[in-house]
């Protein structure tokens, strides 16, 4: 039978700093650094409802649009809608004869990003404003939590699997802040960072194209249990973990950048909080070859 430490003292204490952190930023200072990507994003849904890009992203009209830029917001919404512009072909910044508005809005426990194109006597705006929820432990929690059942002794693929459905449906079901009406699912998967672009391009495939990617998924999954039937030490129920881990992982890293963890981990306490989890997999992990090596 193969010795199983206790957990360290210092990897408890890691994980409570890890928690703590997870909770010690405000709203102001993760909707600043989840802001540029949020314009972008909002910037990226305006050209195509404007016709300035088709589907595919690609610039349709012939030359950059002159625009004027207006912006409402906190102090670093101005910087962060210029550069939003600046990086987007399909503007020139400038003195107009157009006018882009934007306005950048912080809530308790969210952010919002609105633009509309003013041309020619109408007015063009994407079909909802980009929002973004401003809490990380939605994701963190769940994944804390599964690092102690881990340290308790859990399977790995068990407590990667309890953290990635966990976050999913903290991030699903909890509450927006008023005055922001409630997300149907399919839509906050569409429309959500991590996934829109993938979701788009798959559009912008085609039949053939998304044949084709089915393919290759299919062909990976066939590839891996050839080779778990070439592996003696390899049963089939430790395949089936290991793809399902993998899955909840991928489902953790998505509900994580909705949650804005991506830009909580810019932060300090952020640095700090991934320190400390960084902390805790490493006392457990040498505890355990302490332990395999007095055996």
């Amino acid at each position: 039978m193969r010795p199983q430490a206790s957990p360290s003292p210092w990897g408890w204490i890691a994980l409570a700093v890890a928690a703590a952190a997870a909770g010690v930023v405000d709203d102001e200072s993760l909707a600043q650094r989840a802001a540029p990507a949020m314009a972008a994003q909002e910037l990226a849904a305006l050209d195509r409802t404007a016709g300035l890009r088709d589907d595919a992203g690609a610039i349709v009209s012939a030359r950059p649009v002159g625009v004027a830029l207006a912006v409402a917001g906190p102090a670093w919404a101005e910087s962060v809608a210029q550069a939003s512009v600046a990086d987007d072909a399909a503007y020139d910044a400038g003195a107009g004869p157009h006018r882009l508005a934007a306005a950048f809005e912080v809530l308790p426990g969210a952010a919002v990003v609105s633009m509309q194109l003013e041309r020619r006597g109408w007015t063009v705006r994407a079909p909802e404003p980009t929002r973004r929820r401003l809490r990380p432990w939605l994701a963190l929690l769940p994944a804390l939590v599964a690092l102690a059942a881990w340290l308790r002794g859990l399977a790995p693929a068990l407590a990667v699997i309890g953290a990635g459905i966990a976050a999913q449906l903290s991030a699903a079901l909890w509450p927006w802040p008023q005055p922001l009406p409630p997300v149907a699912l399919r839509e906050a998967y569409a429309s959500s960072p991590a996934l829109e672009p993938l979701l788009r391009a798959a559009g912008g495939l085609g039949e053939l194209g998304r044949a084709l990617g089915w393919g290759v998924v299919v062909l990976g999954v066939v590839l891996a249990w050839f080779d778990q039937r070439r592996s003696a030490q390899r049963s089939s129920r430790a395949l089936v973990w290991g793809v399902a881990a993998v899955f909840a992982a991928v489902a953790w890293l998505e509900a994580a950048v909705r949650v804005s963890t991506l830009a909580w981990a810019t932060t300090a306490p952020g640095v700090i909080g991934l320190l400390a989890i960084a902390a805790v997999v490493w006392l457990a992990r040498r505890g355990r070859g302490v332990a395999q090596g007095s055996a």
